[in-house]
């Protein structure tokens, strides 16, 4: 006889859909258990029986170059995140830097805390020299209400 089953739309569809494969996840778990729990994972057919989503024809050599290319990509992954928070950290802080000669030039104390700009060698002007020049010339517009 023919199934007369409800039809699933828009979110139900979906809902029903993340649950059959909960369910698929859930039996495929349980079965990987008990044949571990049998000890079949112990003979060679019985390990691919157990993880088939192991590759069959990997050996030592490919298992080893795997990992070292794994370990690889976590470590600049790794290195990328940090840089990150560095940058956001050194970002904060140039901010806050800001936000305190902002306070000080609205309560008409625009030198306290002021630092001397001075020229590198080099063309490129680093994050901290930058935020200093924009702090002066914002202080400067907000004092004259003019900028050179």
């Amino acid at each position: 006889p023919g199934q007369t089953g409800r039809r699933y739309t828009g979110t139900e569809a979906h809902a029903k859909s993340i649950r059959d494969l909960e369910n698929e996840l859930n039996l495929d778990r349980d079965r990987l258990r008990l044949m571990i729990q049998q000890g079949v994972h112990k003979t060679k057919n019985g390990l691919k029986l157990t993880v088939r989503h192991v590759q069959p024809d990997i050996d030592r050599e490919a298992l080893w170059r795997h990992r070292r290319e794994t370990l690889e990509q976590v470590d600049t992954k790794g290195k990328r995140i940090q840089q990150a928070l560095n940058d956001s950290a050194r970002a904060r802080k140039d901010l806050q830097t800001c936000v305190e000669a902002l306070r000080d030039t609205m309560n008409g104390n625009p030198e306290r805390g002021r630092k001397k700009i001075r020229p590198k060698d080099d063309a490129r002007m680093d994050w901290g020299d930058r935020m200093e020049l924009i702090r002066k010339k914002l202080e400067e517009f907000i004092l004259t209400g003019q900028v050179d």
